[in-house]
């Protein structure tokens, strides 16, 4: 049986479903789990079915994209927030734009439990738009 949430942890599952009722009042669609950028082929010297089976676990995985009329929202859902988190809000919006080419603007929002103390003042200098739940 496949996850509510495909790949996220069960920490981050509970952060999501405090989240929810206010994404499902923003938000006209969410879509989970989803893949974007080339993957990572790991080369000819493997069986075309694992060389495919490989390519195709390899695509980075968006935890949520939300639409709304005027947007589309790359949502990064994690309990505690990091360098991981913060790589993840700029660079997937950038794939999602190149592997999706919306006709509307790309957002990106960070949902979470916490930020790790350091990453904090990065965030804050960045204007990185987050949620603590």
């Amino acid at each position: 049986m496949r996850p509510k949430y495909a790949h996220l942890l069960p920490d981050d599952v509970a952060v999501w479903e405090r989240f929810l009722p206010q994404a499902l009042k923003q938000y006209s669609l969410l879509e989970y789990d989803i893949r974007v950028g080339l993957g990572r082929d790991p080369g000819p010297g493997y069986d075309p079915q694992i060389r495919q089976m490989a390519l195709d676990l390899s695509f980075r995985r968006i935890d949520c994209v939300a639409h709304s009329p005027t947007n589309i929202t790359v949502i990064e859902i994690t309990h505690s927030a990091g360098f991981k988190a913060l790589g993840q809000i700029y660079g997937y919006p950038i794939l999602y734009t190149l592997t999706f080419q919306p006709n509307l603007p790309v957002k990106n929002l960070l949902v979470c439990a916490s930020i790790q103390s350091d990453i904090e003042p990065i965030i804050q200098t960045l204007g990185v738009p987050y949620v603590i739940v």
